[in-house]
């Protein structure tokens, strides 16, 4: 684990991130990646959104989700603290919904919704030129397979609860986990 803290000038709400090595855009991992970040921040019903944003109002905003690439990927999750709020309010939420999405079963319904949301914003890309051909340019130089959009589609209607669950213990490990602030 590492932490690191940044400063700059005139920055208007401190931040958060916590991050985590991901797998590459091959692994057969990152549909679960994609429907546990859809979980925890897809949504106004989502985990953080529910808790940080809506609940305790510690946090602008908060999202947390995979950032696949060909070699390795990530797993990012940042939040803008609230106006007067304090940073260690947002890191100790923060840090709770990430150990109960790796503690804790997923709901049908939160995998039901997650789902639907990744399929949604899948077939809403695919609906412009711009859209497929940037599916598909991303599919042959990160997957080198131009069947991949439609392969990920099976894969995120395949992805179960254990699954879920699964992901969230193997990658946001806290013994790999890079923490940064981000402060005035």
């Amino acid at each position: 684990p590492r932490q690191v803290t940044a400063y700059a000038p005139n920055v208007p709400l401190p931040a958060i991130a916590a991050i985590f090595p991901g797998p590459d855009a091959r692994h057969e991992d990152n549909a679960a990646l994609e429907v546990l970040g859809a979980v925890m921040s897809r949504g106004q019903s989502s985990r953080l959104f529910q808790s940080l944003v809506y609940g305790s109002q510690v946090a602008a905003s908060a999202s947390l989700g995979p950032d696949i690439e060909e070699e390795g990927g990530t797993l990012n999750a940042q939040v803008t603290v609230a106006a007067g709020r304090m940073v260690e309010e947002a890191e100790a939420a923060l840090n709770a919904e990430i150990a109960r999405i790796r503690d804790e079963p997923i709901t049908a319904a939160e995998l039901i919704e997650a789902q639907t949301e990744l399929l949604a914003a899948d077939l809403r890309q695919r609906e412009t030129a711009s859209g497929r051909a940037f599916m598909l340019g991303n599919a042959v130089v990160a997957e080198h397979d131009p069947r991949a959009p439609d392969l990920r589609v099976q894969q995120i209607r395949a992805v179960t609860a254990a699954d879920v669950q699964r992901v969230a213990r193997r990658y946001l490990d806290e013994n790999a986990r890079v923490s940064i602030r981000y402060l005035d």
